[in-house]
């Protein structure tokens, strides 16, 4: 259609546009008047003692003062921290393959993502402590003036001590806040590029690997298993501040008092610290448990939120609830157990810097009988040079422990199959002698696989065979294709030679469909379906109708096509982008707008031209607000029909795309819609485009066909069609 307008298909006032189809007029605007949200994020060009001060927040602080924050009061992220940019530098690193004491492929890629950021901490961590040894030997300075006695730094201005111990602790709290800061930061990008390095894995999933993960399996990667290299990388810093505070306190207190004090001090410390990483190995054994039930108990309420409609026609509420109790009651003893030891860990490591200061004391008493103000008051600032230390290192070796776990199982999630997403060239070949081919006579036999270049929108088969992985089991399925009473017609083929070969076809033939009215299940052995000896050749901006029994094969071509069906042998070749509507049509939870357009610029007219041809826009009156209307996950609060034409629509306001398969939608819609939506999208709007339809009904759309392929048995034949009715 053209000239059409929103006004001559719905009379009501559509959504507002979407942001990205608003002219911006940021750019007259003057910059200081601008929120937040528009304006550059000043960490991205902050110096050192900015970030260290914390001066770069200052303009939010001021208006925080004033008001309440709200959103626009946010800078937006910066280009350092996007997930574009993230993701672009962990792909340049990442090395599936562990190489290095088998250390995490996804740990040694985040260290070499962030080494820069992670080599500033370690730097600061070290200056921390550093910080904390001057103060306790600056406080030994200030008590040995005040003894009138000759101080450590031989500083006779009581003036110059005090301005020494307010420095070094100024520098103490800056660099703690700079390196938490920055751990933060990491830690935040770390678990953003985590949930985008899952979501995009999911995406590319093959067919086997898919039957590995379960939705909510995938989902607590993504939330759980993010969250704890979170909270591992936010506790980082003390895997060096705690060992490195706990020699230097051992070694100051050698020097203050003797050897054997710092020896039953380092006895202490070694003592606790074994207790403490026992008690982290049983944590780490107990949140593996817990995680397994955490995930037992997700994949349950999953599957009955997703088969809610089931559970209700069943009347299985009660034994869902139970079983969903008795995980819930597993999950709650296994955390009572974790923080049984947690509590213990740290209680224990709290009292430590007790312990050592009473063991430390107490020899030097037994061996000396004596000990002055001055030496007791160092000793214990030299202790408490540990005490935060102590206090921390149970909680970063635990959150340690959970991360290594959730590590090793983003690493077996990131190496899954993925499915093929180009089309090499390869030998034809077969792998297996006992997988033959039946090449059909429709091909010329002269064509070089070798140098075969395939353009845009054309596609091409040349001695491929296609296997699933997994064994399918036909018994599990229940199909209804209904019954059709169209007219018988005569094909005229035409194979590669000038022979014309004259074939009789039966649209209500066991080679189309089946009888609806006497459904059955055919149980045959079980076997590893294949589609073999494929050699079709597909021209650009043809229309291919794919037709044949059920089982016989088509939905496999159609995701042979896509990469999602593992090529053994022989080449396929695809031009271009693909666009491709599949028989369960996925809605997502958005508006019904957001559906369609899927995160394309919004074209009002393009719009407006999709909802007319897949015969939206009578739907869209009845919808409480149009295209605005939220809709309901899996397209709850859709009809079957109603989500079919939302796929189809989805798929033709994509204008770039090359390639569209439609895997059967039409059989979701009435007749004269179907027949619509065939005049107006299929042979309309994608005039321009190859166009494969999968056919289960609707045959009276063959004539229209440039190429019919009947499939049977994972066998095709290809057509060329001159129809003759009875």
């Amino acid at each position: 259609m053209t000239g059409i307008t929103w006004a001559e298909i719905v009379d009501y006032i559509p959504a507002p546009p979407t942001p990205e189809s608003q002219v911006s007029t940021i750019d007259s605007e003057d910059a200081t008047n601008q929120p937040f949200s528009r304006q550059t994020n000043p960490l991205e060009h902050a110096s050192l003692p900015s970030i260290v001060l914390a001066h770069w927040m200052q303009p939010m602080v001021s208006v925080g003062a004033h008001r309440v924050l709200e959103l626009k009061d946010m800078w937006p992220i910066g280009q350092s921290d996007s997930c574009d940019s993230l993701e672009s530098r962990f792909r340049a690193v990442y090395d599936p393959n562990p190489q290095i004491f088998d250390i995490s492929p996804v740990a040694m890629a985040f260290t070499k993502t962030f080494r820069r950021e992670l080599t500033s901490v370690f730097i600061g961590s070290v200056l921390y402590v550093v910080a904390l040894a001057m103060q306790s030997y600056v406080a030994q300075a200030l008590l040995q003036f005040l003894s009138d006695k000759e101080n450590l730094f031989h500083i006779s201005n009581g003036y110059w001590l005090v301005a020494m111990m307010t420095i070094s602790s100024l520098v103490a709290v800056c660099t703690v806040n700079y390196v938490f800061f920055t751990t933060s930061r990491i830690g935040a990008n770390i678990r953003s590029l985590t949930m985008v390095l899952v979501f995009d894995k999911a995406l590319k999933l093959s067919s086997a690997a898919r039957q590995e993960y379960t939705a909510g399996e995938i989902l607590t990667l993504m939330s759980v298993d993010a969250e704890r290299v979170f909270m591992a990388m936010l506790q980082s810093p003390w895997h060096v501040m705690g060992p490195l505070a706990f020699v230097v306190s051992i070694v100051m207190i050698g020097v203050l008092l003797d050897a054997y004090s710092a020896l039953v001090g380092m006895v202490v410390l070694v003592v606790v610290m074994y207790i403490s990483v026992k008690q982290g190995d049983r944590i780490a054994r107990l949140q593996r448990m817990l995680l397994e039930v955490i995930e037992q108990r997700v994949k349950v309420t999953s599957e009955a939120l997703q088969g809610i409609r089931v559970m209700k026609f069943y009347a299985w509420e009660e034994p869902l609830a139970q079983r969903v109790e008795k995980l819930r009651t597993r999950e709650v003893s296994f955390l009572r157990k974790f923080h049984t030891f947690q509590v213990v860990n740290t209680v224990m490591l709290f009292l430590t810097p007790t312990f050592l200061s009473g063991a430390t004391l107490g020899l030097y008493v037994l061996l000396h009988d004596t000990i002055d103000v001055v030496e007791t008051f160092t000793l214990i600032a030299m202790v408490n040079i540990c005490r935060t230390a102590l206090f921390q290192l149970p909680q970063a070796i635990s959150s340690f422990c959970k991360a290594k776990i959730s590590l090793s199982r983003i690493d077996v999630f990131l190496v899954s199959d993925e499915f093929v997403t180009g089309y090499p060239l390869l030998s034809s070949t077969m792998p297996n002698d006992s997988m033959p081919m039946t090449p059909s006579s429709l091909l010329s036999d002269d064509y070089k696989a070798e140098t075969w270049v395939i353009s845009q929108g054309c596609i091409s088969f040349r001695e491929a065979c296609f296997q699933w992985p997994r064994v399918f089991h036909a018994t599990n399925l229940v199909v209804v294709t209904p019954a059709h009473t169209e007219n018988q017609g005569s094909l005229l083929l035409k194979a590669s030679s000038s022979e014309c070969v004259s074939l009789s076809c039966d649209f209500k033939s066991d080679i189309l469909s089946a009888e609806a009215s006497s459904g059955r299940i055919d149980n045959t052995k079980e076997e590893i379906f294949r589609l073999e000896g494929l050699n079709l050749e597909v021209d650009r901006g043809s229309l291919v109708m794919i037709v044949g029994k059920v089982g016989s094969g088509k939905s496999s071509l159609v995701n042979a096509i896509l990469g999602e069906m593992p090529r053994t042998s022989g080449v396929l070749e695809v031009g271009g982008r693909i666009a491709y509507v599949s028989q369960d049509t996925w809605i997502r939870n958005a508006t019904l707008r957001d559906n369609i357009l899927f995160e394309q610029n919004y074209d009002a007219d393009r719009y407006a031209q999709v909802l007319d041809a897949s015969q939206l826009a009578m739907d869209l009156r009845a919808l409480p607000n149009g295209d605005d209307t939220e809709i309901g996950e899996r397209g709850i609060n859709l009809s079957g029909g109603q989500k079919a034409r939302v796929a189809i629509a989805r798929a033709m306001y994509r204008l770039e795309t090359d390639v569209l398969i439609l895997d059967d939608p039409l059989s979701a819609v009435d007749p004269h819609v179907a027949h619509a939506i065939f005049e107006k999208c299929i042979v309309g709007l994608a005039a321009g485009q190859t166009r494969l339809l999968v056919l289960n009904s609707h045959y009276n759309l063959l004539p229209n066909a440039d190429h019919i392929v009947v499939m049977q048995d994972g066998v095709v034949i290809m057509l060329t069609l001159i129809f003759e009715t009875n």
